[in-house]
């Protein structure tokens, strides 16, 4: 079985770009679809394998891993956020899966 055949979702990947107000100012957040049509795959987040601490020292609990193939085309990173059947999920970390430089392992917090 291939890693191709285990992909069977499709997913979004959206930037947030900030925009101001010409009239008022204000500033406002839109997400922008850069990827609108991903393959991926979408498991729960194992109960040890969810925590992320970054340099920062900062903790984070993922709730989920979404596995991609790595792409030349695809650029995204921990700003961007995914979407999955109208469930949005936070970026948390993006890992080379299994470390060979084919696939994408993406620890990501599903966002209510």
């Amino acid at each position: 079985m291939s890693f191709k055949s285990l992909l069977n979702a499709t997913c979004k990947i959206q930037r947030n770009t900030k925009s101001q107000s010409a009239t008022s100012g204000e500033i406002t957040n839109t997400w922008n679809t850069i990827y609108p049509s991903v393959k991926c795959r979408l498991d729960e987040a194992r109960s040890n394998s969810g925590e992320i601490t970054k340099e920062t020292a900062q903790y984070t609990k993922a709730t989920h891993v979404v596995f991609m193939e790595k792409s030349s085309y695809l650029s995204f990173t921990e700003k961007d956020r995914i979407i999955i059947d109208d469930n949005n999920y936070q970026i948390l970390i993006i890992i080379d899966a299994g470390g060979a430089g084919l696939y994408n392992q993406v620890m990501v917090k599903r966002v209510f």
